[in-house]
């Protein structure tokens, strides 16, 4: 018989299902009575049918492990971007890297996210990416490589992640820059004289073509396209595969004498790098004294800008490379002085 277990925490009352049974154990919580029983009994039944599997083959097998494999064997085919690559690396240096990834369990997952929450500071929005990505590892384990999961713990925790609030997804920023802000800004780096980035260009440049910061700084003069107004952004990203997912893009007369003043010393028309860029535009705003300004936001001022001026999303969404066109519904807001002008 399976053990319900009622257990009272910050966040209310939950049930600890704990089954043992031809030497195998697995447990799960619910926040409801109910649906405990009705997985107790549907695990106890797949048990007594040898559908439940035996996991003592990848006994050794770590979670850390398995990531490793996971990036040794994914990234070649799906490279991995950035961020992702980053969190899995993340998720390598906590404690939960150590556990037996046949004993993953559910507690296992919450307690990962808890330390992360508690110790790490880490907001609901940042966890959910650990999770994401950690279900992923799990999900191929699985799947592809055929370890004899049972479940995936991650996915059995999701219930309870979301009711202690661990996990959410982020705050979208609705953050413009007001003009004042911005001639600040540019007055502040232009009395730099030590400053070797074309700053203002890469700001001007940014809200005039809304273009995201790694794709400034990586198209190149070959890809540009002068007379036709258009250039070639390659690998832009996508949610499925952005690895050949090269897009001509069309460029504002604007965005054209910007690019017109860039000195021709390189294969790239902007050639530095991007974090290098964000770093000196977040330093540079605190000399200014502006506020929460990121340099993301000056896509999110281009695209805005591209609303106001009267184009209908097919035609921003060409320009600011968006496939799911809810998601343009952020930058549509125009400002209240404006309505009546249009």
């Amino acid at each position: 018989m399976a053990t319900i277990r009622k257990r009272l925490g910050k966040k209310g009352v939950s049930y600890q299902v704990i089954i043992r049974r031809k030497g195998q154990e697995l447990t799960k919580t619910f926040t409801k009575k109910a649906q405990a029983e009705i997985w107790a009994r549907q695990t106890e039944a797949d048990i007594d049918r040898g559908e439940v599997r035996d996991s003592s083959s990848i006994k050794g097998e770590t979670v850390a492990r398995c990531i490793d494999r996971y990036i040794a064997e994914i990234n070649p085919v799906k490279p991995i971007g950035r961020s992702k690559m980053a969190v899995l690396e993340r998720i390598k240096r906590s404690a939960i890297a150590n556990k037996p990834i046949a004993n993953l369990r559910q507690e296992d997952i919450i307690e990962h996210c808890m330390l992360r929450k508690h110790q790490d500071g880490a907001e609901p929005s940042t966890i959910s990416q650990d999770v994401h990505y950690l279900r992923g590892v799990i999900k191929t384990a699985r799947g592809v490589w055929g370890y004899p999961l049972n479940s995936n713990p991650v996915e059995d925790a999701g219930e309870m992640l979301k009711s202690l609030k661990l996990v959410g997804k982020s705050k979208q920023r609705d953050r413009r820059p007001e003009k004042e802000e911005l001639d600040k800004l540019k007055e502040q780096i232009a009395a730099n004289k030590r400053m070797l980035l074309p700053m203002n260009d890469l700001i001007d440049f940014a809200i005039a073509s809304a273009f995201r910061l790694g794709e400034i700084c990586r198209i190149t003069w070959g890809d540009l396209n002068a007379e036709a107004s258009t250039v070639i952004i390659r690998d832009r990203k996508d949610p499925n595969q952005k690895i050949g997912n090269d897009q001509r893009v069309p460029l504002s007369d604007e965005a054209l004498e910007i690019i017109a003043r860039q000195p021709m010393e390189d294969e790239r028309i902007f050639p530095h790098d991007a974090r290098s860029v964000s770093t000196n535009f977040t330093r540079q705003c605190k000399k200014a004294g502006v506020i929460d300004l990121h340099f993301h936001d000056l896509r999110h001022e281009g695209t805005s800008r591209l609303f106001e001026q009267g184009l209908d999303i097919p035609r921003v969404a060409m320009i600011t490379g968006h496939k799911d066109w809810s998601m343009l519904r952020r930058y549509t807001q125009l400002k209240p002085e404006d309505v009546f002008k249009k």
